[in-house]
């Protein structure tokens, strides 16, 4: 009797064993991108899967991002997930899931997508091919490492997120307005456009073909320097030596370099001027013509020479409460003069269509305008940044 009920137990033991053994030994689903839902179709921005955002959180993204798109057409998602297990890395799995879901407009591609992986302790933003520009990938890498990684150590993902998405919407905001009748149209006038200068390029070709066997060349003389504006600099004519009566010849930039003065070179290093020379083969004389490229804004008041360096750094993002702070540097590369000025950035206002009391009215709209409660059909080509906490 005994025996029989000592070997019952250990069948029992045995059994319980080998299911949890089972158990363990299957692994949980990984998350695909197929997975995750579409935000649009319940006409909100926000899918968290992850469940590390609180209620008002979400509400308070959903408007933000609807307001930005009321605005300008701007799309933004942000996404959590648990972990991204079933793609090669974080940063693939958001790219997929951007271009299955087509964030931003089609025409202008004017997406981005913020994801927060849990189990892989990394966030990714990846942005649509209009945005690299206003949202170039250091820009964003910095957002997430100032903004987000702090306060995701803490376990404060709702600070992180907000704070993201807020900086975000302060720089995508000024960018150019989408506008469903208009910016097509702009789209066909931009086109027509660049076939009226693609015209004039191929006259000012020609042009400058039969310049070449014209009797009334430039005349430069070997030594001299001329300023001329940058659209003379496009159709600059050959160049015959006026001692030696012999065509110049185009110089590398090393001898260019020989014939400029030293603030000349630094300007062109620069970017602010453009300079071309040409050499007599008989007399070796250099011609060299200087074309101006930005005006006024890049003149130095004390040295008197184009040789201003011009950079802006954001101290502080404005938000809806308090206002913010830009600070400018002035540096002349010449003459090493120096100066720095702050600028006031105005608070952000919430437009009639994203307050409280036409909160969902506003959503209803950019829902509608969103393809029948989707994203645009925008597409991405990797750009954007990502932080591990």
């Amino acid at each position: 009797m005994r025996l029989r009920q000592a070997f019952g137990i250990s069948c029992i033991t045995l059994l319980a064993t080998s299911i949890t053994l089972a158990a363990q030994a299957t692994p949980a689903k990984a998350i695909e991108v197929g997975d995750v839902p579409n935000p649009r179709q319940q006409g909100g921005w926000v899918t968290d899967m992850a469940d590390i955002l609180s209620p008002a959180t979400e509400t308070e993204l959903n408007q933000l991002i609807s307001a930005l798109e009321a605005h300008n057409g701007t799309e933004i998602a942000v996404v959590t997930v648990s972990d991204t297990a079933g793609a090669a890395s974080p940063k693939a799995f958001v790219h997929e899931l951007f271009n299955t879901w087509g964030v931003g407009k089609a025409n202008v591609n004017n997406g981005v997508v913020f994801l927060v992986s849990v189990g892989d302790r990394r966030a990714e933003i990846e942005t649509g091919y209009g945005i690299v520009k206003i949202l170039p990938d250091q820009r964003v890498t910095s957002l997430l490492e100032q903004r987000a990684v702090p306060r995701f150590k803490e376990g404060d993902y709702d600070r992180g997120v907000l704070s993201v998405t807020e900086g975000m919407i302060t720089i995508l905001e000024d960018s150019t307005p989408y506008n469903p009748v208009i910016s097509p149209l702009m789209d066909l006038s931009n086109g027509i456009k660049v076939l009226i200068l693609a015209g004039g390029g191929v006259l000012a070709f020609f042009a400058r073909g039969l310049q070449k066997f014209s009797k009334k060349p430039i005349q430069g003389m070997p030594g001299d320097q001329e300023r001329l504006s940058w659209l003379q600099g496009l159709l600059v004519q050959p160049v015959d030596c006026t001692r030696c009566q012999q065509r110049m010849i185009q110089t590398d930039k090393n001898t260019l370099y020989v014939h400029l003065k030293k603030p000349q070179r630094v300007a062109s290093d620069l970017g602010n001027i453009r300079c071309k020379g040409w050499q007599c083969p008989t007399c070796q004389g250099v011609y060299v013509p200087i074309f101006d490229k930005s005006g006024r804004r890049k003149y130095c008041q004390r040295c008197a020479e184009k040789t201003l360096r011009i950079s802006s750094d954001i101290e502080v993002y404005p938000t809806y409460s308090h206002s913010g702070r830009k600070r400018v540097t002035t540096h002349c590369e010449c003459c090493n003069d120096h100066h720095e000025r702050t600028v006031t950035l105005p608070r952000k206002e919430r437009s009639s269509s994203s307050s409280s009391s036409s909160s969902s009215s506003s959503s209803s709209r950019s829902s509608s305008r969103s393809s029948g409660r989707s994203f645009g059909g925008g597409r991405s080509g990797g750009s954007g940044g990502g932080a591990s906490w």
